[in-house]
């Protein structure tokens, strides 16, 4: 599998993690007083994706698909927009803006990575 197809699927699984039950778990933690567990839930999620992600993204600059000087910063910054994309509740928005964040997060995505244009897809 190429690593921009892993990227895409880790993603994918984080997004639809988040969406079970319709959301629910996410409804949960945008209540104001459950904060502080969406952070360490947020954080523990970034540490357990981690390695898996540098792995990936290492994988992808061995193999000539990322050209990227410094993996780690570049990983923070997907760590962001993913981040950005759970914290935005989908079902709450009009499907023409969740596929605009989608197609942007793609695109941020693959230019962080220094990755060819149009070979990530984020999907729900």
């Amino acid at each position: 599998i190429a690593p921009s197809t892993k990227i895409e699927l880790v993603v994918h699984t984080v997004l639809q993690g988040v969406q079970y039950k319709g959301g629910l778990f996410l409804d949960l933690l945008h209540d104001e007083q459950q904060l502080h567990i969406k952070y360490r839930i947020s954080r523990q999620c970034n540490l357990a994706l981690t390695p898996w992600l540098l792995n990936i993204i290492d994988q992808g600059i061995e193999k000539g698909y990322f050209h990227v000087s410094h993996p780690q910063t570049a990983l923070d910054f997907i760590l962001l927009m993913l981040d950005f994309l759970i914290v935005s509740p989908p079902e709450k928005m009009p499907a023409e803006l969740l596929a605009l964040r989608f197609k942007m997060a793609g695109t941020l995505i693959e230019k962080t990575l220094g990755a060819q244009g149009g070979t990530i897809t984020i999907t729900l």
